[in-house]
């Protein structure tokens, strides 16, 4: 498996998989990507870019898997990255402060912009209930720091099952240091019964992350909604015809 980075960013990102990922794939029980070939800039290519060994399995997204054996292997291998503790992972080099995204008390701001944009397109939410659930977690989640390693960016497209068995977790973007809660946001689109088998499985689990966790599921699914929502006006009200486009 290759990857080409286009952006000058996504270089900087490759930098710090090359360094990283070989460090802590034999500590997973899950298999991840294993960086093995670099390439240099050259002539036909202006970016670095990098080689891996090709797993076995497809995304979750893609074929059948059994929910509850699922959330049990994903809770081991979640709890086992975490093991991986802030010094231990700034050693490795993953605590570059540029690469931090997650700002709860940013994304709490935002919230409401965005319930504000659900309400002025009409979208039918409880904008009352919406509110009220930041005004309760500005209370509990703003006073947590990222001291873990984190993925990241888990859903489902980046799990390959095989025979209905977690074989890998791909896409490691940036391998921040974060909250334990930015890797459990999947789980809060579970079922219940397969959320406390997760949790059973993953523990312990403080009130604080969870809570984190589950604003953060909130927070994404409400964009996603709002930006479908725009999306779909302004293909209904632009061009209906390659005439009106002047084809």
């Amino acid at each position: 498996m290759l990857r080409f980075p286009r952006r000058s960013v996504v270089c900087l990102l490759i930098g710090r998989e090359m360094t990283i990922l070989p460090k802590i794939a034999a500590r997973l029980p899950s298999f991840i990507p294993y960086p093995k070939w670099p390439g240099a800039p050259a002539e036909s290519f202006s970016h670095p870019f990098l080689g891996y060994a090709s797993l076995k399995g497809m995304t979750v997204a893609q074929g059948p898997y059994d929910p509850h054996r699922l959330v049990r292997d994903l809770a081991r291998f979640i709890r086992t990255l975490h093991r991986i503790r802030l010094r231990e992972g700034e050693d490795m080099g993953a605590g570059n402060p540029e690469l931090r995204r997650l700002d709860l008390r940013q994304l709490l701001t935002r919230w409401r912009n965005w319930i504000n944009k659900a309400h002025q397109m009409g979208l039918s939410l409880d904008d009352a209930l919406l509110r009220a659930e930041a005004h309760r977690l500005e209370g509990t989640i703003l006073a947590l720091e990222g001291t873990t390693l984190v993925h990241g960016d888990l859903n489902f497209k980046n799990l390959l099952v095989h025979d209905k068995t977690l074989t890998g977790v791909i896409d490691w973007s940036d391998i921040p240091m974060g909250l334990p809660a930015e890797d459990w946001l999947m789980v809060n689109a579970l079922p219940g019964d397969a959320q406390r088998e997760f949790l059973r499985h993953y523990r312990p689990v403080t009130t604080r992350n969870w809570e984190a966790s589950r604003f953060l599921a909130l927070y994404v699914n409400l964009v996603v909604l709002v930006s479908a929502r725009r999306q779909i006006a302004t293909i209904l009200t632009g061009p209906q015809t390659l005439h009106e486009l002047g084809v």
